[in-house]
């Protein structure tokens, strides 16, 4: 994944908002910017295994 995959943005509140251009489910919201993108990243992870199982089910 690269810095053009997603992106994060300074929300109103002091925290960040994070989220994959190309798939509106994948978005997060953390206190730092480091959290916004483990947790962004962590997000797509679960994203991808879940289209993998519904895969091996079919």
């Amino acid at each position: 994944m690269n810095n053009l995959d997603y992106v994060i943005e300074p929300s109103k509140d002091g925290g960040y908002f994070a989220y994959f251009r190309c798939n509106a489910q994948c978005k997060t919201y953390a206190a730092t910017l480091e959290e916004a993108l483990d947790k962004l990243i962590e997000n797509i992870n679960g994203y991808v295994e879940g289209m993998y199982l519904v895969e091996e089910y079919n």
